[in-house]
């Protein structure tokens, strides 16, 4: 649980969570923060990400997910989402992103702005995987690689 806070203005609260290193290039970490749970992806070229922690269709955890690019891919059903924007590559529902930064000495920054909404719509849980994932659902679709 993060219970520093850097600054709080203009409705944008920003937190520390540690220093870029103890997240290894291609993974996620979660973290607590607020009674959020939020993943921070570490991308190998080096860019950091951060989204909610769960997948809207099954709650799969996404820092357990494969990475590509600037794409995690769900480890239980194989949902897509691009972390630039949360928006659902192959799914029916996106997922929420923070803004995040890193400062001069490494030390990762996540900014929840006033009004932002936990991840607790489940919407998308009751989504049928089965279609999702027929033959010519997913002809097609390249799953990215990670490191590639």
């Amino acid at each position: 649980m993060t219970d520093i806070i850097v600054k709080s203005m203009r409705g944008e609260t920003e937190y520390p969570l540690g220093p870029l290193d103890r997240i290894p290039p291609g993974e996620g970490r979660d973290f607590e923060i607020d009674d959020r749970r939020i993943t921070v992806f570490h991308l190998r070229g080096g860019a950091v990400y951060a989204t909610q922690a769960t997948c809207p269709h099954r709650q799969g955890p996404l820092a357990d997910g494969l990475i590509g690019g600037t794409v995690v891919v769900c480890p239980f059903h194989a949902w897509k989402f691009d972390l630039r924007t949360g928006e659902a590559l192959f799914g029916t529902c996106g997922i929420i992103t923070y803004p995040v930064h890193l400062t001069a000495s490494g030390e990762i920054v996540l900014t929840i702005a006033a009004g932002t909404p936990p991840a607790t719509d489940t919407s998308c849980a009751g989504a049928d995987a089965v279609g999702v994932f027929s033959k010519e659902a997913i002809e097609g679709q390249a799953m990215p690689m990670a490191g590639v």
